[in-house]
């Protein structure tokens, strides 16, 4: 079993590389067609080779031609941009009691998984 990578803030440069870079020495733990699993990894670094590729962020990216072509004008590449537009409150359970979630977590490596 392969230990996640550490989550990336708004603070880091290149989280996505970072991500593929960590995975890099990660083993799989069935081989390939014999199992069904999900990991956001596998979204992470498709992030960095888009970027790669296109030689602009994944964000930047997905809001031309995607977001902006589509007219998706509630979908946002950034959790400063969702919340001036009226994110949602996130929850989670606590105990069986749902929670609002005051202090969110946006690591730069995850949208591409999201």
């Amino acid at each position: 079993m392969i230990r996640e990578p550490q989550l990336w803030t708004e603070l880091d440069d290149k989280p996505l590389e970072r991500t593929a870079r960590f995975l890099k020495t990660a083993q799989m733990n069935h081989a390939p067609r014999t199992s069904f699993g999900y990991s956001n990894a596998n979204h992470e670094t498709l992030g960095e080779i888009i970027q790669y590729v296109s030689g602009q962020s994944y964000q930047v990216y997905i809001q031309q031609p995607i977001f902006d072509r589509l007219e998706m004008q509630n979908s946002f590449v950034s959790q400063e941009d969702a919340l001036q537009h009226g994110m949602a409150t996130g929850y989670r359970w606590w105990f069986g009691i749902p929670v609002v979630v005051t202090l969110l977590i946006f690591a730069l490596n995850f949208p591409p998984a999201i």
